[in-house]
């Protein structure tokens, strides 16, 4: 899963994938507030499982991870939204505001 960054749309990179039939490229939006909690999710994995541990191979790795993954999800918390819609919107505006000043 990648942002829109321009990076992965370079013509190397994009070859790169083309020729990894095993690789499916998936973008997001360009705002996808959903992004951020898959991507907090990886790297607490990546924290709490990957660094710490020593796998003999990859079945050994995959094993691993669906067993964080297993537990992690026996205590799954729902997402608690802490800003209210006018609080974004304020900063949605003074966005604008600071774009149209600058053009």
């Amino acid at each position: 899963m990648l942002d829109k960054y321009a990076t992965h749309k370079h013509a190397k990179v994009q070859d790169w994938i083309e020729r990894k039939k095993r690789i499916f490229v998936h973008f997001t939006p360009i705002i996808a507030s959903w992004a951020n909690l898959v991507e907090r999710l990886l790297t607490t994995l990546t924290d709490r499982q990957i660094r710490r541990g020593v796998f003999a191979s990859l079945p050994h790795l995959d094993k691993c991870l669906r067993e964080y993954l297993k537990r992690h999800n026996e205590n799954a918390q729902p997402l608690v939204w802490t800003k209210f819609l006018g609080e974004i919107m304020e900063k949605v505006e003074r966005g604008r505001a600071t774009l149209a000043d600058a053009s």
